[in-house]
Formats: C-alpha cells, structure tokens, sequence
C-alpha cells in the first residue's frame, strides 16, 4: 500500500498514469491521516520546505513508531566538485551530512544508516548525495552542536572554485565573446536558473537573442530577461541562426532534440560537449 502527498495536480496525475500511484493533491501540513506509516520517503524534498522543522515534526507524528523514515538530499559538502550552477531559488535549504543529522536528530529522529552516494550522470540529480534510513526516538530534546561555521567556508570556496572555472574557460569567453560583438539572430535552449547564472557570470548582451525555448510547458508564453520562452517545435519558424544550448546535465539529451529538429544552416552551440 503506496500513498504520494503532492501539492502539484500534474504531479499527482504523472505519479498515477507513469507508476500507478495514488496520491493525495495536497500540501504535506494539509494532510491528514489516522493510519501511521512503515515508511516515508522523502527524496529531494526536504530543501524545499519553507518551515522545515514544522514539516519534521509533522512527518515524525505520521510515522509508526517503528517506521523507517528514507531521505536523499545533495551533500553541498561536494559541490567543490561540480563547476556549473549549484545553488537554486528553489532550494530554500542546503545541507551535509553533519547538518542533516542534526536536524534530523533534533526534530526527533536517530541515523539508522548513512551514505555519501554519487548519482549516475544521466539521472535527475546528478550530484553526490546523502542518502539516509532514520528511525523515531523516545527523547530528543538536546542542544545542537555549532556546525554552520564550516558550512559558510565551504560555500565560500564553491563560489571562488566556480568563478576561477568559468573566467578562465578561454572557449567559454570566447563564445560569449562573439555573441557580444556580432549581429547574429540566436535563440538559447534552457530557459532556467543556469541561463541566469551565464548571463549574470559573462555579462551576456542579449540583444542578439531573439527567443528562449526550453522542454517545460509551464514557461511556454512566460518571458526571461524580456525575451518570450517558445515551444522548441517553434524554432524552425523562428528564423534563428544559431542557438545555445544552456545546460551542462541534458546538454547532450537537448542536442539530439535539436538535431531532429533544426535545418542544417542553424548552428547550435554546446558549452560543456563536443
């Protein structure tokens, strides 16, 4: 017996028609249930809480007292490795493994297993991340340890890492470069935070680009940077030259789109690829 609390209806109707899943459409505080559960999976979730100690304390009291709570979030204690745009508007938490226990054991939780694991690179997550089995405890009113301070320095250092790579990527600049100082009629593929990032990072002038396009249907008619976001079955009527694709994890996905798609005369521009 399976049962998804999403606040998405197209969520909801994704988990029913794909896996078969019921779900309740409705927010986690929303939610209401006698029945005690074996197992709560939450997987990438816990970052996107606004109180999320008062979601912990609600998940506590949903799960039996010999119930297994499963959770998996990115370990930012790793995003020294990953030179591409880590931090999202979305993500109102980010955690290591010294602060998800903490949290975790102060909300009433004790660590049945953890492990650092590196997801594959084609996944949706494509990071390491912490995957953890925790359980219920009787007493759980104890002080937290300082552990914030290490956690600034490494995000400091994220952003010394991430702004060393990219001013000193010569084909990077170079293509940025050329978008700045030529007349050229572009489109860019990824209408999301690492488009953001690139324009804020390279100062990209974006008088050159004529239109966003990008895979989600909820930015369709929606504007960036004052440029409209298309359908990408848009672009052949768009009467683009070239377009950049702007994202490092479906760079590749988004270029065999575009090959099926594009004229032979439209030039795409990949960033990380070959």
């Amino acid at each position: 017996n399976c049962l998804g609390i999403e606040p998405s209806k197209d969520a909801c109707e994704i988990a029913k028609l794909n896996f078969g899943v019921k779900t309740e459409c409705v927010s986690l505080e929303d939610f209401k249930s006698d029945i005690k559960a074996d197992l709560i999976c939450a997987r990438h979730i816990l970052e996107h809480f606004y109180d999320i100690t008062k979601s912990l304390k609600i998940i506590y009291s949903l799960l039996d007292n010999n119930g297994i709570f499963f959770i998996e979030v990115q370990n930012t204690a790793k995003m020294q490795d990953i030179l591409m745009p880590y931090f999202y508007i979305e993500h109102l938490y980010y955690f290591v493994p010294e602060t998800i226990i903490s949290l975790l054991e102060k909300n009433g939780f004790y660590i049945i297993k953890l492990l650092n694991v590196l997801n594959p690179s084609d996944s949706d997550c494509p990071y390491e991340v912490i995957r953890i089995l925790a359980g219920k405890k009787n007493n759980y009113d104890f002080s937290c340890p300082d552990i914030f301070s290490n956690q600034i320095s490494r995000i400091n250092q994220y952003f010394v890492n991430c702004n060393e790579y990219y001013n000193n990527n010569l084909e990077l600049n170079e293509i940025f470069s050329y978008w700045n100082d030529n007349k050229i009629e572009a489109g860019i593929f990824g209408a999301s935070a690492h488009t953001i990032f690139l324009v804020n990072q390279f100062k990209l002038n974006l008088k050159n680009v004529k239109f966003f396009y990008d895979n989600d249907n909820k930015k369709w008619g929606r504007t960036l940077f004052g440029k409209s976001i298309h359908n990408p079955s848009l672009i052949e009527n768009d009467r683009i030259s070239e377009i950049l694709i702007s994202s490092k994890v479906y760079e590749d996905e988004i270029y065999s789109q575009l090959k099926q798609i594009l004229k032979k005369d439209v030039k795409i521009r990949r960033l990380y690829g070959k």
